[in-house]
């Protein structure tokens, strides 16, 4: 009897070990597929976002210090195109923390005369049907804000009409256009300030 209840513990022993493994097995393939995603999303986000270029972008990324108008509190990447060789504009990542279900993550795309040349989300957890209208695949809500800047519209209507600022908002989610104009607006700010030092970064 004893040997028949060993045996059995071991049996399911042996069982728990190999579904955990199985487990995390499946878990670590479903991340990098998951990783893999996120990242083919961001750089096809670039090349939407950034005004005509002809460099390898990837080749022209640098790491720079946490920068708090950007929303990040660790270093972060962003993305130098050229056209010819002379600097045409920037792709800023840019994280909108007061997302009505979490923080929203976009591309922002601006040119040397600081106007967006393309803004996208890449990652958000926003309702459905309701805040993911800021994803462009859902709403073409993102594209107008192409071809502003901090002088169109001024400072003050940097914000949902609902507001009193200049941009739609979305039927019964606010919350969510409020934060990504926000963000674009604060990343704009950091962008016309820093704007000197990454185009000498950018000399050859």
């Amino acid at each position: 009897m004893f040997s028949l209840i060993r045996r059995g513990a071991l049996a399911l022993g042996a069982f728990g070990l190999i579904t955990a493994g199985t487990i995390a097995v499946t878990h670590q393939a479903t991340q990098t597929r998951i990783e893999r995603n996120e990242q083919a999303v961001a750089i096809a986000a670039l090349t939407q976002v950034l005004p005509t270029h002809d460099n390898d972008l990837l080749a022209d990324q640098w790491v720079i210090e946490p920068v708090q108008a950007l929303g990040f509190d660790q270093p972060t990447t962003l993305t130098l195109a050229r056209l010819g060789g002379a600097p045409v504009g920037f792709a800023l990542p840019v994280i909108a923390k007061d997302g009505y279900s979490g923080p929203i993550h976009m591309t922002l795309g601006v040119n040397l005369q600081g106007e967006v040349t393309g803004l996208r989300v890449i990652k958000h957890k926003e309702t459905p049907g309701l805040g993911d209208k800021i994803d462009l695949a859902k709403s073409d809500w993102i594209l107008d804000f192409n071809g502003r800047s901090l002088s169109d519209p001024e400072a003050d209507q940097w914000s949902p009409r609902p507001d009193g600022g200049a941009f739609d908002a979305f039927t019964g989610a606010t919350i969510t256009p409020r934060a990504v104009i926000a963000a674009t607006a604060r990343a704009l700010a950091w962008y016309q300030q820093a704007q000197p030092t990454l185009l000498q970064r950018a000399q050859p």
